[in-house]
């Protein structure tokens, strides 16, 4: 299941209140922040040593997953549109849960599934979207499986 994810990731569509929404490094200003993504060659001192993401003050790597060469190279916090409409990042670690990416055998699966559909919470998790510092919540995003 992670790498169906990660492929709608790294092709930079998020899904948000029934529509898609590419999403990249640099966007539209008028969308608000993110206005883009620091990279290292840009000189900023808050990136991880091991990681082509920038850091915030929380030692987080943030930005786009289409940035990353492959699902474990994503950063802390994943580049998205919120249902309502801001860009913000979510946790790379509670997208995977509500999408049931972090699932790896059939047993889990089917659990995962029994309770979505046990909950009437249908196709999709709702995630926390944070900024990028990941403190404040700043809207929600529809995590689907």
């Amino acid at each position: 299941m992670k790498n169906r994810r990660y492929a709608a990731l790294a092709a930079g569509v998020g899904i948000a209140a029934g529509a898609a929404f590419v999403v990249g490094a640099a966007t539209s200003p008028s969308l608000g922040e993110p206005t883009g993504v620091p990279s290292p060659e840009a000189g900023d001192a808050r990136v991880k040593d091991d990681s082509a993401f920038p850091m915030n003050a929380s030692h987080e790597t943030y930005g786009s997953a289409a940035d990353a060469a492959s699902p474990e190279q994503e950063p802390d916090l994943i580049l998205v549109v919120a249902t309502n409409g801001k860009l913000g990042y979510v946790r790379a670690a509670e997208l995977n849960k509500a999408s049931g990416a972090d699932i790896d055998n059939a047993e889990d699966a089917a659990t995962w599934q029994e309770e979505r559909l046990a909950s009437g919470r249908g196709a999709s998790n709702m995630v926390p979207v944070y900024d990028k510092e990941g403190r404040t919540v700043i809207g929600q995003f529809a995590a689907t499986s």
